[in-house]
């Protein structure tokens, strides 16, 4: 994934690194979190991630819909729960697919600042479902602030494509 991003030019490699080493059952899961038009985001979808017109997406490993489900909760202060807690479907069936952040789960990373990230990146860290080190989740919590700060400034949406 770090060569593939790079080498399409949207992130810089230090954006791409994290602390924890992901479990082997996620090794292989690409992740992409990125601002568009739902018409840029199926074109980006199409083009396997590749779109040089994503404003500087932030490239990962290992994460799926459940994972931001999990933080969406986490944001809420609720426990989690599926019927709720689910990013929304742009295109799920397959590989890859496209989930689009709802703007109430992107309204709620906007404050987030310092230790408030921190807090919510010990406590998302702490699910058996993600198994990080806090460093690593507030890693990828700051980049889903400045992409939700994007998305809201731009009037666009904040999306996360995924691929095995």
């Amino acid at each position: 994934m770090k060569d593939r991003v790079r080498l399409a030019g949207l992130v810089p490699s230090s954006s791409v690194t994290r602390a924890a080493p992901l479990p082997l059952w996620c090794m292989g899961l690409l992740c992409d979190l990125f601002v568009s038009t739902p018409e840029e985001a199926l074109n980006y979808a199409d083009s396997i991630g590749t779109l040089s017109a994503a404003p500087d997406p932030s490239g990962r490993k290992g994460m799926t819909s459940l994972e931001f489900g999990l933080l969406w909760a986490i944001l809420e202060g609720r426990p989690f729960d599926p019927e709720r807690h689910h990013l929304a479907p742009v295109m799920a069936e397959g590989d890859p697919w496209l989930y689009r952040f709802p703007d109430d789960f992107a309204a709620l990373l906007l404050p987030l600042r310092g230790d408030q990230i921190n807090r919510v990146a010990a406590a998302w860290a702490g699910s058996k479902e993600l198994r990080w080190s806090p460093s690593g989740t507030a890693d990828v919590i700051e980049d889903l602030v400045r992409l939700a700060g994007f998305a809201k400034a731009e009037g666009k949406g904040l999306y996360f494509w995924g691929s095995v």
